[in-house]
């Protein structure tokens, strides 16, 4: 079994990059203590269900994104505690304070307004676990796989290492015929098995050997994979094709379109 860490062979003699990398750790693991604290005194985090971005893995995110039962209710404490709440986005917000990491608020996981899983799974298969010395509610790994493995082609566009090596570490422990029934539930399981098989081929390059992954065909990557790495367009127009995300579609292509036209008209220009 391999060992996934900021340790890991991965990142071979790149010593400038592993001092940096702890570097940001240490800042990001002060803010995030006291966060969780902040959280735990206005909201109490038995109510709450992280997501995604709070893992027992050093991993440093830009927010925290918390699942709560009754949003309006969760932000008028937080507000009430100094936090300052953004505009709602589909019935989620986020909250920012000073000396503090961004908060998402959720009621349920989706994109846009978009389900990828049933609606009580986070709280169905939440688990207890002791981050920064406080007891608190993380989602199951189906919930955490299914997040980010849907956020990448629907949203972000890119892999990044902290993600990779999560998704390798909590593979072998997942439930994988729940993942992918929710996956062909929701329209995205074709995308799904895309993703696992770019990320085979991750694991492949950077470890010469077999995937964690079930049943997935190998893609191949060069020998050193730069992190990050953007997503292949065609499997993001795929993935939103496959979603009947059809104004989603509609809008790239109006957006694609005016960075064309105006490219153009610099080019043309330039010319002259």
């Amino acid at each position: 079994m391999h060992k996934y860490g900021p340790d890991c062979t991965i990142w071979g003699d790149r010593t400038n990059l592993v001092a940096e990398y702890f570097s940001e750790q240490k800042q990001f693991f002060t803010l995030r203590e006291e966060t969780l604290l902040d959280l735990n005194n206005i909201l109490g985090l038995e109510t709450i269900v992280f997501f995604k971005t709070l893992y027992q893995y050093p991993r440093v995110t830009s927010d925290l994104d918390i699942l709560v039962d009754d949003i309006p209710n969760a932000v008028r404490k937080l507000t009430k505690g100094g936090w300052t709440a953004g505009k709602y986005q589909h019935g989620n917000v986020h909250l920012k304070k000073n000396d503090r990491i961004k908060v998402g608020v959720h009621k349920i996981i989706t994109w846009g307004t978009s389900p990828f899983m049933d609606n009580d799974l986070p709280w169905k298969t939440r688990k207890k676990t002791e981050i920064d010395g406080l007891e608190l509610y993380t989602a199951g790994h189906e919930t955490d796989l299914m997040a980010i493995l849907a956020h990448i082609p629907f949203e972000k566009l890119y892999w990044d290492l902290g993600e990779l090596l999560y998704i390798f570490n909590i593979s072998t422990r997942a439930d994988w015929k729940l993942i992918l029934g929710q996956a062909q539930k929701y329209r995205w399981g074709n995308t799904l098995k895309n993703m696992l098989s770019i990320a085979n081929g991750f694991h492949k390059a950077l470890y010469n050997s077999e995937s964690p992954f079930p049943g997935t065909i190998i893609c191949k990557h060069p020998n050193e994979p730069v992190l990050p790495s953007e997503l292949p367009l065609r499997i993001a127009i795929a993935a939103h094709i496959e979603k009947r995300a059809w104004s989603k579609i509609r809008d790239a292509l109006f957006g694609f379109h005016i960075r064309y036209v105006i490219s153009g008209r610099k080019e043309r220009r330039s010319a002259e």
